[in-house]
């Protein structure tokens, strides 16, 4: 048990002054609504941008437990809607927040489900614990991706929970990586690429 404390303490500490992997500016709730309605995400369901979805599912299918999941950042409802059309969860095992009104409400009315919040994480408390959490493209749009890992294992994560983490490849999201491959124990990495050439990463970190 001290052994335990004492990890969660080092890594708290390491994360205070850890690089920020910032990618730009941070966008308020304006910024992204603004970006929604205007469609700017809307290519996020094409079929070009499947695979890193299902690598996702695939992970949380060997490494979830069946728990249940938060997707931190969840838009419109995309991962949600891959879920459920592979039966992977049921509806009570997903919630969905993003910082956007504008992404929630559609996916609220595409998705026909309540299961969907607006919460922006990187300035507000969330008082509910899962097994898994999902950053689907999200972390590097937080302003400290380490306080940020942090936040989730103290406040979110049950103990022996997961949380997966897909990013696109780009020399910006290197320095992320490096942080949680330092400060975390890794399960399992999947890469996934698509015809246009971008590819991504996808790992699982346990929680400690």
């Amino acid at each position: 048990m001290i052994r335990q404390y004492t990890k969660r303490l080092n890594r708290a500490l390491k994360a205070l002054f850890a690089p920020k992997g910032l990618v730009g500016p941070h966008m308020t709730q304006k910024d992204w609504d603004e970006q929604f309605a205007n469609g700017k995400w809307a290519y996020l369901s094409d079929a070009d941008q499947r695979e890193h979805y299902d690598c996702i599912i695939d992970l949380y299918k060997h490494y979830g437990n069946n728990g249940v999941l938060l997707d931190i950042g969840c838009g419109v409802g995309l991962l949600y809607r891959y879920f459920m059309d592979t039966k992977t969860i049921k509806e009570h095992q997903y919630l969905g927040i993003d910082i956007s009104a504008v992404a929630i409400a559609e996916a609220i009315d595409t998705c026909k489900t309540e299961n969907f919040r607006v919460v922006d994480y990187q300035t507000e408390k969330l008082d509910r614990k899962f097994d898994v959490i999902v950053f689907n493209e999200t972390l590097y749009y937080f302003n400290h991706a380490g306080k940020t890992l942090q936040k989730c294992t103290d406040e979110n994560l049950n103990p022996g929970g997961i949380i997966i983490i897909s990013m696109c490849d780009h020399e910006r999201h290197d320095l992320i990586w490096q942080l949680i491959d330092k400060q975390y124990k890794i399960a399992a990495t999947a890469k996934s690429a698509n015809s246009n050439g971008i590819s991504w990463t996808i790992k699982v970190i346990l929680a400690e």
